[in-house]
């Protein structure tokens, strides 16, 4: 069975852009606009690994990491932003990788595929 990726960014031409590329990759790939709707997918769909922007309009997404840690606790998560001082904060430590967004996805594909595989 292929892995399933949420990405979770209120950029809807990004959101776009990372289901393209990550199809292409071979993922199956479901996105949010914010957190709780991001919620509500992995609620009803399987997940395997969630890409999370932590600047969302309906809260903010350390709290929404905490949500979603609580719902699945092997769900792996990938911070994605483009504020590396949430770094510091001691909760994005919860999540198993922390990206700072750039204009190329190698990174984040290298790091999704090191999280899904790497037991292989």
């Amino acid at each position: 069975m292929t892995d399933k990726i949420l990405v979770v960014d209120e950029d809807q031409i990004l959101r776009g852009l990372y289901q393209t590329e990550l199809q292409e990759e071979g993922y199956r790939v479901t996105t949010a606009a914010g957190g709780h709707e991001a919620v509500d997918k992995l609620n009803h769909e399987a997940v395997d690994l969630v890409v999370l922007e932590l600047e969302l309009h309906d809260g903010s997404g350390l709290d929404y990491l905490q949500q979603l840690m609580n719902e699945k606790r092997n769900l792996k998560v990938i911070i994605n932003t483009d504020y590396p001082t949430y770094k510091m904060d001691f909760r994005s430590w919860a999540a198993d990788a922390f990206l700072v967004k750039t204009p190329d996805l190698d990174q984040l594909k290298e790091t999704i595929d090191n999280l899904l595989h790497k037991s292989e």
